[in-house]
C-alpha cells in the first residue's frame, strides 16, 4: 500500500497534475464548456499544457453551434426525432389559433390573449391530472427579465388562487443566459421540488435564453413570446426541452407538451421541425379539449375484483459460486479439440478507413497489425472477463482464471500442453478458442441460480389496490373488470378482452397493468433472472383462476416464460388452496378456433400448437 503524501497545494491544476495515472475529463452540459471565455475550458487547457489529457468526453442534450450545426467533434448523436419516436420524451404539439398581438408596448397587454390561452390549457391539464396525483407546470418564456417580472405580476393578480405568491416562480438570468447568482440557489432548490405534490409552484416564468440544466418533469404547457426583432441566442430544442421530460416513464401512455406562442416564437419552433425533419401534431386553441384517459378501479365494480397471491421468489441468484466454479470438471467438456496454428508469423491485421462525414469520400486507409498475446495469462484473463461479464459474475474472476487455465492446459488440445509455447498461445487466442466461453457458461448456468420453495407472503393482493394510471392505447369497457376500462396494448389483446367479456363461463377478468406490479421470475438463456409480466388474469369460479398470456409472435424465451408461469401456478395452488392454471393463447390459433366460451378454448388448448394450458 503506497504511503500517503501530504500535498499542500490549493490550485486545481497542480493537484491533478501531481496525481499518478491517466487523466480523463468528462463534461456534462458540454455545450457550455466550449465558449472562449468559459472558465472551465480555460482550466482544462492549462491542465492539458502541464499534463496532456488521455481523453475528453463531452455529453450534451444539445451538441450544436448557435446556428444549429452539430459540433464538429460529435461521435454519436441521438436526435430529438428519434427520442420522440422511442417515447423517451414527451411529444410536442403546437397550439394553432387566430390570436393576434395587441398593439401595445406593455407585454401583458400585447400578449394577453396568448397568456390566457396558456393558463386555460394548463387548467385543463390540472383537472385531467388530478386522479393521477400529478400537478402540471405552466412554463412561460419571455424576452427579458423585466418582461418576465411583468408577466409574473400579471399571473399573480389575474388568478390568485392558482398563481399568487410563491405559486409563480420567476427565474432571472444575466445577459449570457446564466441564472443570476442571487437567484441560483432558489432556482436549483425549486427545480428539485417543483414536481412534488407539496410544492406550491404552478407556473415558472423565465427569459427565453435560460441555459441552466433542467430536470423538471411536470411541465405540460410552454408559452413562448418574443418579438421578431430579437435574436434568440438559444437553440430551439433548448427552449422546447424545458418540457420534454416524462412524468410517467414506461407507463403505456404517450405524453405531450403543448406549445403556445406568438408567430415569432412558433417560427422558432418550426426551425426545430426543419432541423429534425419532423412535423409536430397540432391542436386548435380553445376548441380541441384535452383528454387524458385514466385507468382507475371503480368502487361500484368490487364484485369484479380479483385477488392474486403474492409469493416469495422461487429463484435466487447465489451471491458467491466460487466453490461451484472450483468443482467444475473441465475434462467432461464436450468441445472439439483446438487446432494448433501452423504459421506463427501470420499476424492478424485490421483496416482503418478515414471518410469525410459530409462528402462520404474515402480520404485514406491504413492496415494495422494486431499485436499477438505474449503470455497465456493475457488470454486466460480475457476469457475470464468475458465469462464473468456474460453471466454477471464480476467478483468471480479469481475463481474462473485457474479453471480456464486447467481447461487449456489439460483438455482443449486433446492432451496436456505447455501453455507458454508460442504456438499454444496463438491457438488460445483464435476464434476457435471461443468455445471456452460456451463451455464454462453452459456449466455455470446450472449452478448460478438456486431454486427455493416459495412462501405465501400475501394470500390475496387485490387488483383494486392498483394506483390510477394514464393510458393512451386500446380501450374497451366491461362489467367484468374492476377497472373503468380494459387497457390493451394491441389489437389482439383488445379482441381477446372482448372475448372474455362475452364468455359466459368467465366471472371476472382484467388486463394486468404494470402498475399493479405482478410478475413471474424466470431465468433467461444466460442464467439471468428476468421478470415476466403476464397479460390477463381471469376468474372462472370462486376458487379457480387463470393466468393468461396472449402472443402475436414468439421469441426465443417464450418457453422459459411458459415453464415459469406454470410453476408459479402450481406453487400458488399448493399454497392457497385455490386452483391456478396458466394458458398461453396464440393469435393465429385463436383466430382459427374462434371459441364460443372459455372452457372450449381451455380444453382444446392441449391439442393446438399455439395454445397451451397447464
Amino acid at each position: 500500500k503506497p504511503q500517503p503524501r501530504n500535498l499542500e497545494i490549493s490550485d486545481f491544476n497542480e493537484r491533478i497534475s501531481q496525481r499518478e495515472g491517466l487523466v480523463l475529463v468528462l463534461n456534462d452540459e458540454a455545450h457550455h464548456t466550449h465558449e472562449e471565455d468559459n472558465q472551465w475550458n480555460t482550466v482544462i487547457r492549462k491542465l492539458h499544457q502541464k499534463r496532456p489529457l488521455s481523453a475528453q468526453l463531452d455529453f450534451s442534450a444539445t451538441p450544436r453551434y448557435s446556428k444549429g450545426a452539430l459540433f464538429a467533434w460529435t461521435i454519436s448523436d441521438y436526435p430529438l426525432k428519434q427520442a420522440i419516436i422511442d417515447s423517451v420524451v414527451k411529444r410536442p404539439i403546437k397550439g394553432v389559433s387566430h390570436i393576434e398581438e395587441t398593439k401595445s408596448d406593455m407585454v401583458t397587454v400585447r400578449y394577453e390573449a396568448f397568456l390566457i390561452a396558456g393558463v386555460e390549457r394548463w387548467k385543463e391539464y390540472f383537472e385531467q391530472l388530478k386522479p393521477l396525483n400529478r400537478k402540471p407546470i405552466l412554463f412561460i418564456m419571455m424576452n427579458s427579465t423585466k418582461e418576465a417580472d411583468d408577466v409574473a405580476d400579471w399571473l399573480r393578480s389575474k388568478d390568485q388562487a392558482c398563481f399568487s405568491g410563491d405559486k409563480t416562480l420567476v427565474i432571472h438570468t444575466n445577459t449570457s443566459g446564466e441564472v443570476s447568482k442571487n437567484n441560483l440557489d432558489q432556482v436549483r432548490e425549486a427545480s428539485k421540488r417543483v414536481d412534488l405534490p407539496e410544492s406550491p409552484v404552478n407556473a415558472i416564468v423565465s427569459v427565453l435564453m435560460l441555459r441552466e440544466g433542467w430536470d423538471v418533469k411536470n411541465v405540460t404547457v410552454i408559452v413562448g413570446l418574443r418579438p421578431y426583432s430579437s435574436k434568440a441566442n438559444i437553440l430551439p430544442e433548448q427552449a422546447i426541452g424545458r418540457g420534454l421530460r416524462l412524468m410517467f416513464p414506461n407507463a403505456g401512455y404517450q405524453e405531450h407538451v403543448d406549445i403556445i406562442g406568438n408567430k415569432a416564437f412558433l417560427s422558432f419552433v418550426e426551425d426545430l421541425e426543419k432541423l429534425e425533419d419532423l412535423k409536430f401534431d397540432t391542436f386548435e386553441i380553445g376548441k380541441d379539449k384535452l383528454r387524458i384517459d385514466t385507468i382507475v378501479p371503480v368502487e361500484a365494480k368490487k364484485d369484479a375484483d380479483i385477488g392474486i397471491p403474492e409469493l416469495s421468489p422461487s429463484l435466487v441468484r447465489k451471491k458467491s459460486i466460487a466453490s461451484e466454479i472450483a468443482a467444475i470438471d473441465v475434462m467432461a467438456f464436450t468441445a472439439n479439440i483446438l487446432p494448433l496454428v501452423e504459421n506463427e508469423s501470420d499476424d492478424e491485421t485490421f483496416l482503418y478507413e478515414g471518410i469525410d462525414i459530409i462528402t462520404k469520400k474515402k480520404l485514406f486507409e491504413r492496415n494495422y497489425d494486431m499485436p499477438p498475446a505474449q503470455t497465456p495469462e493475457e488470454v486466460i484473463g480475457y476469457y475470464a472477463q468475458c465469462i464473468a461479464q456474460n453471466l454477471k459474475l464480476p467478483s468471480q474472476f479469481a475463481a474462473l482464471a485457474p479453471k480456464i487455465r486447467e481447461f487449456f492446459e489439460n483438455k482443449a488440445f486433446g492432451k496436456k500442453v505447455n501453455l507458454y509455447e508460442p504456438a499454444i498461445i496463438k491457438a488460445m487466442e483464435t476464434k476457435h478458442a471461443d468455445i471456452v466461453c460456451n463451455e464454462f457458461e453452459k456449466a455455470l448456468q446450472k449452478v448460478i441460480i438456486q431454486e427455493t420453495n416459495p412462501e405465501l407472503l400475501i394470500p390475496s393482493r387485490m387488483l383494486s389496490e392498483t394506483p390510477p394510471y394514464a393510458f393512451s392505447r386500446k380501450l374497451c369497457e366491461s362489467h367484468k373488470t374492476v377497472f373503468n376500462y380494459v387497457a390493451c396494448d394491441n389489437d389482439f389483446e383488445l379482441e381477446f378482452a372482448k372475448f372474455l367479456h362475452l364468455a359466459e363461463d368467465v366471472l371476472a377478468f382484467s388486463k394486468l397493468p404494470m402498475q399493479f406490479g405482478f410478475s413471474i421470475s424466470y431465468t433467461d438463456t444466460r442464467a439471468n433472472i428476468r421478470h415476466y409480466f403476464p397479460d390477463f388474469v381471469a376468474k372462472i369460479s370462486e376458487s379457480e383462476y387463470r393466468i393468461i398470456e396472449t402472443k402475436g409472435r414468439e421469441d426465443v424465451e417464450v418457453q422459459l416464460k411458459d415453464r415459469a408461469a406454470r410453476q408459479w401456478c402450481e406453487n400458488a395452488t399448493e399454497l392457497t388452496g385455490s386452483k391456478w392454471k396458466y394458458l398461453k393463447v396464440s393469435q393465429r390459433e385463436f383466430e382459427k378456433l374462434r371459441p364460443d366460451n372459455f372452457n372450449e378454448m381451455f380444453i382444446t388448448a392441449g391439442n393446438l400448437p399455439g395454445i397451451g394450458a397447464g
